[in-house]
Formats: C-alpha cells, structure tokens, sequence
C-alpha cells in the first residue's frame, strides 16, 4: 500500500503540482547553474556578459527567429563557457593547481563536464548559423 501522493509502481511521480513546488523545482539547476536553462548573471559580471553579447551580435548578426534562436544558444554557451573558466581559477589557491589537487577533484571534474557540455552545444550551434 502507497501513501497518497507518493510515487510506486501504480502512482508515479508526475512531479509537482501546485505552482510553489514547480517554482522551487524550476531552481535546481541554480546551485552553481552551469545547466540553467537561462542565462545566468552574476552581481558585478553584467558589463562583461553585456561586452560578450554586443560582441557576439556584432559579429554573427543573426536575422529571423530562428538564427535568434541558435544566437541565444551560442550565447548561453559561450557565457557558460566564460563562467566555468572562472570558476576554475577560483578554484586555485596558492600554490597548487586545482587540475592535481585531490581535494578538488570531485568539483573540477564535474566543472570540466559542464565545459566539455557548453563547448559541444556552442561549436553546433556555430555550425548552424553558418549553415543558414
């Protein structure tokens, strides 16, 4: 017997319901936000994100909805991208690189995954718009 509510076999989890839980849900990925859906803008880094996109548009120029589309992908990555290079030299202390540190490993790992991720989606979105 299953407790109302609670996802088994006969009652899986649909996830939630009520628009709270959906909202704290939508915030997952924040806890460092390198797989947010949206843009994430840290205090104090809106000048270089602003720098990056004047820079990207001004050199992709994309026209119609969809080269919008990809250029809002393209962004979204290469930001990405520029947040995890950060976030590795944040990493570094004095002395040691974070690369061969083993009490950072987990992190930088995980850090190098996300990197890895936005790279690929970057280069195919590129890739993209060059095709249109």
């Amino acid at each position: 017997m299953s407790l109302p509510n609670q996802p088994d076999e006969t009652n899986p989890s649909t996830g939630p319901r009520t628009p709270e839980g959906k909202a704290i849900s939508s915030m997952n990925a924040l806890k460092h936000g390198f797989s947010a859906r949206n843009i994430i803008i840290m205090p104090g880094q809106q000048d270089d994100f602003r720098s990056l996109e004047s820079g990207l548009l001004a050199q992709v120029r994309p026209e119609g909805p969809l080269e919008e589309t990809l250029f809002n992908q393209l962004l979204r990555d290469a930001w990405t991208l520029h947040r995890v290079e950060l976030r590795q030299v944040e990493m570094a202390t004095p002395g040691i690189d974070p690369l061969f540190d083993p009490n950072s490993e987990k992190e930088f790992d995980r850090i190098e995954r996300y990197h890895a991720r936005a790279l690929s989606s970057f280069h195919r979105s590129m890739r993209q718009l060059q095709r249109l």
